[in-house]
């Protein structure tokens, strides 16, 4: 076993992928780690960025420096006391100058010493360094900031010092952020633990720091409502559910959702079995147990999407850590499924006694973790950019969490105990924790408008109105933050999100399929004109409908495959259906196909098919969120792709390559509903834009095509020859 001489301090730097560590020796004292442990023979060294086995040989005035993992021990300077003898005259004269030598010396050490303590606390790279100290007197204790002590830099060698300020210049560190930082104090919903990953992180990786910017993460806990502090202007931002801000709403306090950090949801209601609770409806008029004013609304949700009457159930305070619940004070509580049963569990009631019913079961929608402000806060551009700044750290942050989970619950253990007392625990909760977050980390901060309808959809009548007419979320502070990565695209957020929910309508799907038989019985028009028999009248009524569709879908692959034609037959049944009906009708007409009702019949659903193709193909590439350029394309393969191949089979000339205008109505009509798509932009709360535009588009299409068929609109004359 190798003796170990006790340390004061002990650096550890990264330069370039390689660890420099740092002994001093002092007197007295004991050295702490994480885990702690006296060191001897071989030992581990814990942190948040370290976990290596190292072989420890510590003496007296001695450094081990590190590459890849391969320990070396060096000699370092040795310090020489001068002599303290008694000269006079010149020997005077000559010890005094020596002495100013010395301090002088001295002095720069220190200098140097702040120099390399500042650089490293800046981190090198985008790196941390990191200091484990003992304190002496308690094993163990350590201290997160980079902590150099001027000991340590005075028992070294000026070449050594000077071999250090050379590695930093070296390492060229990225431009410090301005000096000057907003101050913002975030207060978070719970006690310091795995669920608030990602701000540790930010902190720890001095992410806020780097974008210049200060924050207070402040712990929460059963006694602290954060909203309610947000609302005091006791903190400037808060983590909190969508519940609880509606509730908070009730009672006058407009915050606002700037950023969504969770896009999946743990809420629970968590019973026992041995409390007489088996289903949902077994809570009526029994106590629940509840953290936020928040819970009680998504509960009572619960209950009302279940039948049971939420009237008979009394809400209590539930205990911080579920003891309540332990001892069966209360036979419910609200919790989440990656915090409260793991809690219960451990305090010792058994796994088959919990039962539990989360919103999702019920059709319901949760809106969990989010970033909540004052509406009149939102008004300070400096705010906002102190926002921006604040969701771009924790957006690193979370991602390194995801990235990292073990570093990451090692950084979480930092900032608080484990209130379970299972060192397991933070990393378990971790594991729990990151699938709620968004698997594109593109749109991480985005809040699900569809969610949020849902959920405001199960509230009580009075209460959804107020919340409808008043939303209580912007993704103004999203647009600012992709626009400061460069990454924001023509349509912001919520009108894509629009865009989505009204193509996945019922009543878009009625339109469409609309569209596509009217375009079809035109297509057997065509082929009873032509002659065909029945075979041949559906294959140019199929190809008039689906066959642009068809090429588009090809093009576009993702969601648009399988064809939608395959995946759903009743559109192809549609299609067999209504050109046995424009047969009948045909044979039904007097002078057949030169009656003028059956020209203006099949000019007419020619028109109002190839307008309801423009809109869809125009669609789908912005529900997709390509570019906006795939617009004005897919909407004329929509409509006139399937006419091409129809040409081909029928041996004439595709009118879409003559010189007349014609199909370019669909190209037109593409770029209109782009350009009044980018206009809704800016009314980020009126969905009823994105319906208007799609109307629109589709009257200024078939109005275009009418006008250019009948007066026979032709190019340029320098874009054709006749």
């Amino acid at each position: 076993m190798l003796t170990v001489s006790p340390v004061r301090s002990v650096v550890v730097v990264n330069r370039n992928g390689a660890w420099w560590v740092l002994v001093a020796v002092m007197d007295t004292g004991a050295i702490g780690f994480s885990p702690v442990a006296a060191l001897t023979g071989k030992q581990s060294i814990e942190t948040g960025l370290l976990r290596w086995a190292v072989p420890w040989k510590v003496s007296p005035m001695r450094a081990l420096i590190s590459n890849d993992g391969h320990w070396t021990e060096l000699d370092a300077d040795a310090v020489v006391q001068p002599k303290r003898v008694r000269r006079t005259g010149i020997f005077a004269r000559w010890q005094t100058t020596v002495a100013v030598g010395h301090w002088c010396l001295r002095a720069f050490r220190v200098a140097a010493g702040y120099a390399i303590v500042s650089a490293c606390r800046d981190g090198l790279d985008g790196r941390e360094a990191i200091v484990l100290r003992a304190s002496g007197t308690a094993p163990g204790a350590q201290e997160t900031e980079v902590v150099l002590m001027q000991r340590l830099l005075d028992r070294l060698s000026l070449g050594r010092i000077l071999v250090l300020l050379l590695a930093l210049l070296c390492a060229a560190p990225s431009p410090r952020a301005e000096s000057v930082s907003p101050h913002l104090r975030l207060q978070l919903m719970w006690y310091h633990q795995s669920q608030f990953a990602g701000y540790y992180v930010a902190e720890f990786e001095h992410y806020f720091r780097q974008e210049g910017i200060d924050v207070d993460l402040l712990e929460g806990g059963a006694d602290i409502d954060p909203l309610l502090r947000l609302q005091r202007g006791e903190v400037e931002v808060a983590l909190s559910w969508l519940d609880n801000a509606i509730a908070a709403d009730s009672k006058g306090a407009r915050l606002i959702n700037v950023a969504q950090i969770f896009s999946g949801s743990g809420q629970q209601l968590i019973c026992r079995f041995s409390a007489g609770i088996h289903s949902l409806a077994d809570v009526a008029g029994k106590k629940v147990g509840i953290s936020w004013p928040g819970d009680r609304v998504t509960v009572s949700a619960m209950l009302r999407a279940a039948g049971v009457d939420a009237a008979g159930v009394t809400w209590v305070k539930r205990s911080a850590h579920g003891e309540d619940l332990v001892d069966g004070t209360v036979p419910c509580i609200s919790g989440v499924s990656y915090n409260e049963p793991w809690w219960v569990v451990d305090a010792g009631v058994p796994e088959m006694d919990l039962v539990t019913f989360s919103p999702g079961d019920y059709g319901l929608a949760h809106v969990e973790e989010g970033l909540y402000v004052r509406e009149q806060s939102l008004e300070s551009p400096e705010f906002r950019n102190a926002l921006v700044k604040l969701l771009r750290a924790v957006k690193r942050g979370w991602a390194y969490a995801k990235a990292e989970p073990v570093p990451t619950s090692n950084i979480v253990r930092l900032f608080g105990s484990d209130p379970s007392k299972n060192s397991s625990f933070p990393k378990a909760m971790l594991d729990s924790v990151i699938p709620l977050l968004p698997d594109n980390f593109d749109n991480f901060g985005v809040l699900d408008i569809d969610a949020y309808d849902r959920m405001v959809a199960a509230l009580p009548y009075s209460q959804s109105v107020r919340v409808k007419r008043s939303p209580l979320w912007t993704h103004s502070v999203i647009r600012q933050l992709r626009a400061s990565e460069q990454s924001a695209t023509v349509l912001t957020d919520a009108t894509q999100q629009y865009l989505r929910m009204t193509v996945g309508s019922t009543l878009f799907l009625v339109f469409v399929y609309a569209g596509i038989w009217i375009f079809a019985f035109a297509g057997g028009l065509m082929g009873i004109e032509a002659g065909y028999n029945l075979i041949g009248r559906i294959a140019l009524g199929a190809l008039s409908c689906m066959g642009g569709g068809v090429l588009r879908d090809l093009l576009l692959g993702g969601d648009r495959l399988p064809f939608p034609w395959l995946a759903s037959p009743g559109l192809p049944i549609g299609v067999l259906a209504v050109v046995l009906m424009a047969s009948l009708w045909a044979a039904l007409l007097s002078e057949k196909t030169a009656s003028p009702a059956f020209q203006v019949t099949k000019r007419t659903a020619e028109t109002v098919g190839y307008a309801a193709l423009s809109v869809l193909g125009a669609v789908a590439p912005l529900a997709m969120g390509l570019p906006w350029l795939w617009a004005p394309f897919c909407a004329w393969l929509t409509c006139s792709g399937g006419g091409v191949l129809r040409d081909i089979l029928t041996g004439r000339e595709p009118r879409s390559f003559r010189a007349k205008l014609f199909d370019e109505a669909a190209i037109v009509g593409g770029v209109w509903l782009v350009a009044f798509l980018v206009f809704s932009n800016h009314f980020e709360h009126n969905r009823w834009l994105v319906t208007v535009g799609l109307v629109t588009t589709g009257l200024l299409v078939g109005a275009l095509r009418q006008y250019w068929g009948r007066r026979e609109v032709w190019y340029p004359n320098w874009l054709h020859h006749r």
